[in-house]
């Protein structure tokens, strides 16, 4: 397989934003933009933009600096974001002895670690010793030479501010020594994401602080153990998982959900049944953290190990499938959350800031199957796979009261809690993952669904009740009334289906009065439609949750961070005319998802400062900036602004 440049630029990418931002992506992350080595090497060209020759220049395959501040202006002109992949533990040679150095940025040899390969049970030599191999060998910079520090630091602070950049991906980040990237993410005033591969949450952990935060490698792995391999059925792997990182990291909330990347195999070449990748894509959006979406993965592309899993995204022709409009649902479903739970805190209206301020709970799970809450939103998914099966996913109390009417934002089902708050799902009809949400809270929302989902209301009554009411004498006329309200609820379903199939179920930028299953007139005659203050014990609570922001070591994290939602592309893979996708109505800046432009994808997240100033006519408040200085009263301290 050959590994050459393909020929896109960054006014590739420009001219095809709407394939990505009409999918609910409200940022962009990219692929190094610097200087690489020229050439052909024994795996071919540098098109990645991981071998770095000089971090002063630009990567001139992908354009000039008027295209890179060009791309980054039309950026922030639709209220998105830029997040650059940056690669400082290391340049590029051809062997493992001392490279010629006049053409790299730093000249001097005691600017770099002497050749060693490295030991991964020996921290100290992962971070001095070499990557790479004898045949394309990447040299360590000596990060611990304070002039090194020093030039570095000032370089990305200079090179942030020319380009009007957002946020920052770090290439191997447990490469260099964890001090190192305080210093460096504090000159560069940005949210910075780094990537420490490997399942280890312990180690993982360590360096969510001197960074902002990680790609969360190790749900990853919890995730393929969960969904990936149906003979597996080892959901309680991925508990476990869940417990340990809510206990180690400082905020599982920053982490990058994914489940691709240009490291790891495509999902869908690993695992060919559908369901298993929707389950685990819902998963990502819906627990705690940043979602992030390779460039493809939306196109269910197969290819398997390096560099078969970077291949460019432009003979997919950008059509809208089940996994396109799948993703603009879930974007648009936090978008919303994040948007209604920002106004809830501003106006004590209603719950949906628990969204943003809880850690997901697990209500129950088996093997195959789990149910999580967080804030007002109820996931129910599970690893069966594609068909029907006589089985159900259930918990006994979901935290709302009996007879709660829940609306699935995917499919447009309609549940209602039996007693005691009990739900339970039924896979008779199909394996697909569940959201649920009270459904007074969709009104205005413009939140859709994809039509070949659509499922009728579900009303779920536990056996032990069932029991209860036979001994009663009272079963006949339960099942009368509810078999009365199953036949209204279908007849209204079938008709809204139609007219949603009609109008191809896409809503407009901002608000519209269209919800996931219909208008709010339809809910209104449904009786699932009722005053805004559903849960009046739960307002009470969001003042409470007004100043409860994360506290680190060394700065706060506020809520806006949370709502981004990534997806990554790469220069080569957008030469073609986008195809206009599901839009969401959500507003834009309300969660950021960040694209990724390049054959090794990486992933960003929206979390950018807000400044004093705004360069290249970004927004003032953008969530990812930093403020220039801290106060002085808080010398020690980095704090991050709501961007809304």
């Amino acid at each position: 397989m050959k590994q050459r440049y393909c020929g896109g630029t960054w006014n590739s990418i420009r001219r095809n934003l709407d394939y990505i931002q009409q999918m609910g992506f409200t940022a962009i992350w990219i692929s190094p933009v610097n200087k690489n080595i020229e050439g052909v090497t024994a795996y071919g060209e540098s098109y990645h933009g991981y071998w770095i020759e000089d971090i002063s220049q630009l990567n001139a395959h992908f354009g000039t600096a008027e295209d890179l501040k060009a791309l980054s202006a039309e950026l922030h002109a639709r209220g998105m974001y830029l997040m650059v992949d940056m690669v400082v533990n290391n340049v590029v040679a051809s062997g493992t002895t001392e490279p010629n150095l006049s053409s790299f940025f730093f000249k001097d040899p005691s600017q770099y670690h002497p050749y060693c390969a490295i030991d991964y049970k020996n921290q100290t030599s992962v971070e001095q010793c070499w990557m790479g191999d004898t045949k394309v060998a990447l040299v360590d910079v000596n990060t611990e030479d304070k002039l090194v520090v020093e030039q570095y630091e000032g370089w990305v602070a200079n090179f942030i501010r020319e380009y009007g950049i957002d946020g920052l991906r770090i290439d191997a980040a447990k490469h260099i020594r964890r001090d190192f990237w305080a210093g460096f993410c504090g000159a560069a005033g940005v949210f910075c994401m780094g990537e420490v591969f490997g399942p280890d949450i312990q180690l993982g952990a360590s360096y969510q602080g001197p960074l902002d935060s990680i790609l969360n490698f190790p749900l990853y792995y919890g995730l393929v153990q969960a969904f990936g391999n149906p003979q597996a059925n080892n959901m309680t792997s991925l508990i476990s998982v869940i417990s340990e990182s809510q206990r180690t990291f400082k905020d599982t909330g920053l982490l990058g959900n994914f489940l691709e990347n240009q490291d790891v195999p495509r999902w869908s070449g690993q695992y060919q049944d559908p369901q298993s990748l929707y389950n685990a894509l819902v998963f990502s959006f819906m627990y705690d953290g940043i979602p992030v979406i390779y460039y493809g993965q939306e196109q269910y592309f197969k290819g398997k190990d390096d560099p078969a899993n970077r291949e460019p995204l432009w003979p997919s022709k950008y059509l809208e499938n089940n996994g396109t409009r799948l993703v603009a649902c879930l974007n648009q479903f936090r978008n919303f959350l994040v948007a209604s739970a920002v106004k809830s805190i501003e106006n004590s209206t209603s719950a949906t800031a628990d969204w943003l301020h809880e850690s997901t709970q697990v209500l129950s799970h088996t093997e195959h199957d789990v149910v999580l809450a967080r804030g007002p939103v109820i996931s129910i998914l599970t690893n069966r796979g594609s068909g029907k099966f006589n089985a159900s996913a259930s918990v006994l109390n979901s935290g709302y009261p009996s007879g709660q009417p829940l609306i699935d934002i995917i499919s447009c089902s309609q549940y209602v809690t039996g007693a005691g708050g009990a739900l339970t799902v039924s896979y008779e009809e199909g394996s697909h993952a569940v959201v649920l949400i009270p459904s007074v809270y969709l009104i205005n929302s413009g939140v859709a669904a994809s039509d070949d989902q659509y499922r009728p209301v579900q009303t779920f009554i536990p056996l032990f009740m069932m029991a209860a009411l036979l001994a009663f004498g009272t079963i006949i006329f339960l099942f009368s009334k509810l078999a009365t309200r199953l036949r209204k609820s279908r007849d209204l379903d079938e008709t809204r289906f139609e007219s949603l199939k009609r109008h191809d179920l896409e809503s407009t930028v901002g608000h519209s009065s269209v919800t996931c299953c219909g208008t709010v007139e339809d809910l209104k005659k449904l009786n699932l439609y009722t005053p805004s203050a559903i849960f009046e014990t739960e307002v009470e609570e969001i003042a409470k949750h007004h100043s409860r922001l994360i506290s680190y070591d060394a700065y706060d994290i506020a809520p806006a961070r949370r709502s981004s939602s990534i997806f990554i592309t790469r220069f080569d893979s957008v030469p073609s005319p986008a195809r206009v996708l599901l839009c969401p109505g959500s507003p834009r800046r309300a969660s950021i998802p960040v694209v990724w432009n390049n054959s090794r994808s990486r992933w960003g997240d929206e979390t950018r400062l807000g400044s004093r100033h705004s360069p290249h006519g970004r927004p003032a408040t953008s969530p990812m900036q930093r403020p220039k200085e801290p106060p002085a009263a808080k010398t020690l301290r980095r704090s991050v602004t709501p961007g809304f």
